[in-house]
């Protein structure tokens, strides 16, 4: 009768069935995936999730920025324009205090 040993495969980690006789392999086991499988798949889901979480942070941040520079540019530009206005007012009030004739 043979006799056999059983090892683990260098490969897939199943166990491989051995003819110590002729040191052919009589079976292969594939390795059970179950819950092994089951904690891989959610590791990758969960790295796929922090990814996904900090891909929206970045963007949002990113537009944030790009707002509060547009909006910092758009109120320089208002207060530009009314300084700009004010003088112009000024100089336009001085110019019809000249030109009314006193009494």
């Amino acid at each position: 009768m043979a006799k056999f040993k059983i090892v683990v495969c260098p490969l897939c980690n199943g166990k491989l069935e051995i003819d110590l006789t002729s040191g052919e392999v009589y079976r292969h086991f594939e390795k059970k995936k179950g819950k092994q499988a089951i904690d891989a798949f959610d590791q990758v889901v969960g790295k796929v999730a922090e990814k996904e979480s900090a891909s929206e942070d970045t963007f949002r941040r990113a537009t944030e920025k790009v707002k509060s520079t547009d909006l910092d540019s758009l109120f320089n530009k208002a207060a530009e324009k009314a300084r700009e206005d004010l003088e112009k007012g000024i100089e336009e009030g001085e110019k019809t205090e000249e030109e009314e004739p006193e009494d």
